[in-house]
């Protein structure tokens, strides 16, 4: 716990107002199946009851809960109002425009370099992105 307790402490006080962490090692099946519960069963919910109810859909009768949350009671994940697809795209054209001008403009041999590297990455990333989105919606 002593980790989970450092990174509850750290993410209040940069600014977190809630911290889910596990009480003892898990599986990552686990970690999934209370996420998959989380984010798809109880989006707007206070937190706390996200996390109760995520927990006793996967575990049951039985006595483990291994997570539990540090922070404010009210906290709650809303549910996505944009359109996460547009929004992303959006963010990777405009951090390729950045990285292009940097890499034709700056007077500095490495950061050119750098940024042409880091353009590369975006694009090849950007390419990826766009596969995987299509793939998750059949096209």
């Amino acid at each position: 716990m002593l980790l989970g307790h450092q990174l509850s402490k750290r993410f209040a006080f940069a600014g977190a107002r809630a911290y889910v962490g596990a009480l003892f090692p898990i599986t990552e099946a686990e970690a999934q199946e209370v996420g998959i519960s989380i984010f798809r069963k109880h989006l707007g919910v206070f937190l706390p009851t996200a996390l109760w109810r995520s927990q006793n859909a996967v575990y049951g009768c039985q006595g483990r809960r291994p997570y539990a949350m540090v922070g404010l009671p009210f906290c709650s994940i809303p549910l996505n109002t944009i359109d996460s697809f547009t929004y992303l795209a959006n963010e990777y054209r405009k951090a390729i425009a950045e990285y292009s001008s940097k890499a034709e403009e700056s007077v500095f041999i490495d950061i050119k370099e750098n940024s042409r590297r880091y353009k590369e990455f975006l694009l090849d990333d950007f390419k990826a992105f766009g596969k995987t989105v299509s793939k998750m919606m059949g096209t």
